[in-house]
């Protein structure tokens, strides 16, 4: 579903992605892990084409994306991606109903006992990120991105996200970018390591 040849990413005269390459299948649970600063987030906004200047050549379901108008580029992400971010991205001017059901088809996901009609302003940093993953998970987009949600959920809300994720990962690939030990060592997926720019598959 995803293959990445040669891909270099740079801020200034700061190299992040080297050479990087990385072909991935259409399911599964794969773990981006490194030091800070190692270019894991970097990698997700581009594998999210929310960013599309880098070099290198980026494949998705064997179209080559960068040949692709910002159209449809934009109508690609919309049914293919979804993308978790570290705060959530919740619409705070609308309630939890409302946030649960935007651009959703068919029936919502609900896993975080919230109620419906208060808003977002008013939760947690881990109740914002249960509800921005169900939402997620309700759009059935095949590719999901997580990009340090972890760190805000007490273990027994990330070891329900990890068994929903687990039990949908057969028919959807998700991918996150972690720090987080509880993950790493829970054999939750696939651990690609960062290192100088490129990927190193640890397990």
């Amino acid at each position: 579903m995803i293959k990445i040849e040669h891909l270099n990413k740079s801020f200034g005269k700061n190299t992040i992605l080297n050479d990087l390459c990385l072909d991935l299948p259409n399911h599964g649970i794969y773990l981006l892990t490194g030091d800070n600063g190692s270019g894991k987030s970097t990698l997700l906004y581009i594998l999210s084409l929310l960013d599309t200047s880098y070099m290198g050549r980026l494949y998705l379901d064997g179209i080559d994306v960068r040949c692709l108008t910002k159209n449809k580029l934009d109508k690609l992400r919309r049914e293919k991606i979804g993308f978790v971010f570290p705060k959530g991205n919740l619409l705070n001017d609308i309630s939890i109903f409302e946030n649960r059901a935007f651009n959703v088809k068919g029936p919502v996901r609900n896993f975080d006992n919230l109620s419906d009609d208060k808003k977002p302003i008013v939760l947690s940093g881990g109740e914002e990120i249960l509800l921005s993953i169900s939402n997620e998970l309700s759009k059935k987009r095949p590719i999901c991105l997580f990009d340090e949600v972890s760190s805000s959920l007490d273990s027994e809300h990330l070891n329900q996200i990890n068994k929903i994720l687990k039990s949908e990962s057969d028919s959807h690939l998700f991918i996150m970018a972690t720090h987080d030990e509880r993950i790493i060592s829970s054999n939750l997926g696939i651990n690609l390591q960062i290192q100088d720019g490129k990927i190193k598959q640890l397990s």
